[in-house]
C-alpha cells in the first residue's frame, strides 16, 4: 500500500473518531433523561479504567506514589469538567454545548502562561478574540438577563478541560502517559461513584436505550475512539490530524440539528463557524510550532525523532496513547490532536 493511500485511510479513521466524539454530546443528553449524570460518568470512567489497566501492568515502574498523586489531580479535574459540562446539557442545546466546550482549545495556552509562563503566539490572541465574538453570537440573547445557564456551564466546563490538559502535560513529564491515563480514570470513577452513592443516584433498573447509550459512551466514545486516534496519529501528520479532529464540535452541532431539531439561525451558524475557524487556526499554529521544534531537534541531534512529541501526545475527554515518545516542555500553543489523546477525553 502506498504511503499516500495509507494516509488517506487513516485520515478517514481520524474523521470517524471526531464523529464518534461529536455524537457523545447527543448520546449523553439522551442518557441523562433517565439516568443520573454521576452514575453515567461512574460507569463510563470505570470501563475506561478497566480497559486501559493493561498499561499499568505493562509498565516497568508499576503503580508508584507519584503516579497515584498525578492520577488524583488529573482524575479530579477530568471528573469535575465532565460533570459541569454534561450538566449544562440539561439547559442548552447539544450543538451549543459542544462548540462552547471546544473553547478549551483556545484557553490552554493562556492557562499554561499563567502557570508556567510559556510563550504565546500572537496569532492565538486573535483566535481567542474571534472565539469571544463567536460565543457572543451563539449564546447571548437579545436580553442579557435571559442568558442560558447551560451555556455558562458549558463555558465553565471548557475552562476545567483546559486546566486538565495543562495538568496532564505537567504530570506526564514524570509519569508515563498511558499508566497516567489509566490512573486518572481510576480516580475519576472513584469521585463519580462517591457522589453517586452519597446522593442515592443508583438506578433500580435501566432501559435498553440507557444501556446502549452508556455502552456507546464507555466503549465507542472512550476506548475505541482513543484506540483509533492512537493508530491514526502514527501515520497522519500533526497538521492534518489537528484539522480533522477539530471537526468534533461541528459533528455535534449537525447531529443536534438532525436528531433534536435544534434551531438553525444565521446568528447561531455565524457564531459556530467563527469559533470552529478560530479553533482550526489555533490547531494549525500549534501543529506548525511542533513540526518546527522537532526539525530543530533533529538537526541538532542528527537522529530521527517521532513526529509527535510526548508533550503533544495528549482530554478529551472524554480524551490515552499507545507508544508515543518524545521530549521537551509544553510549548504555549493550542492542544493539537495529540493533546486530545493525552487527556484521554475528550473524549467528550
Amino acid at each position: 500500500m502506498s504511503e499516500q493511500r495509507k494516509k488517506l485511510i487513516f485520515s478517514f479513521l481520524l474523521l470517524i473518531t471526531a464523529a464518534i466524539w461529536g455524537s457523545g454530546f447527543l448520546v449523553m443528553q439522551n442518557v441523562m433523561e433517565s439516568v443520573s449524570l454521576n452514575f453515567t460518568l461512574a460507569v463510563r470512567f470505570t470501563v475506561a479504567a478497566v480497559g486501559l489497566s493493561y498499561f499499568i501492568f505493562k509498565s516497568e515502574k508499576g503503580v508508584t506514589p507519584l503516579l497515584v498523586k498525578h492520577g488524583i489531580v488529573t482524575g479530579f479535574l477530568i471528573y469535575i469538567a465532565y460533570a459541569v459540562q454534561s450538566y449544562g446539557l440539561d439547559f442548552t442545546t447539544v450543538g451549543k454545548n459542544a462548540v462552547l466546550t471546544s473553547l478549551s482549545t483556545v484557553m490552554v495556552p493562556f492557562i499554561a502562561w499563567v502557570i508556567r509562563r510559556t510563550r504565546i503566539s500572537p496569532v492565538l490572541y486573535g483566535a481567542a478574540f474571534a472565539c469571544v465574538i463567536g460565543t457572543a453570537l451563539m449564546s447571548l440573547p437579545d436580553r442579557l438577563e435571559a442568558l442560558n445557564i447551560g451555556d455558562l456551564l458549558a463555558f465553565a466546563g471548557s475552562i476545567l478541560y483546559a486546566l486538565h490538559i495543562v495538568a496532564v502535560s505537567i504530570c506526564s513529564e514524570d509519569s508515563e502517559i498511558m499508566p497516567l491515563t489509566c490512573m486518572q480514570f481510576v480516580f475519576a470513577a472513584f469521585f463519580a461513584w462517591i457522589v453517586t452513592f452519597s446522593t442515592d443516584a443508583v438506578p433500580e433498573s435501566l432501559s435498553n436505550s440507557a444501556i446502549l447509550g452508556i455502552a456507546w459512551l464507555s466503549v465507542m466514545a472512550t476506548l475505541l475512539a482513543i484506540t483509533m486516534m492512537n493508530i491514526g496519529i502514527k501515520i497522519v501528520d500533526p497538521t492534518r490530524t489537528a484539522l480533522i479532529l477539530s471537526t468534533e464540535s461541528l459533528f455535534a452541532y449537525i447531529l443536534g440539528v438532525v436528531f433534536k431539531n435544534e434551531p438553525v439561525t444565521a446568528r447561531i451558524v455565524s457564531g459556530v463557524l467563527i469559533i470552529i475557524s478560530a479553533i482550526i487556526v489555533s490547531q494549525l499554529v500549534s501543529a506548525g510550532s511542533e513540526t518546527k521544534a522537532q526539525k530543530a531537534q533533529k538537526a541538532d541531534t542528527q537522529m530521527p525523532v517521532k513526529l509527535l512529541s510526548k508533550k503533544t501526545a495528549a482530554a478529551s475527554l472524554a480524551r490515552g496513547s499507545a507508544s508515543v515518545e518524545g521530549t521537551g516542555k509544553v510549548e504555549a500553543g493550542f492542544p493539537t490532536a495529540a493533546h486530545k489523546e493525552k487527556s484521554a477525553l475528550t473524549f467528550y
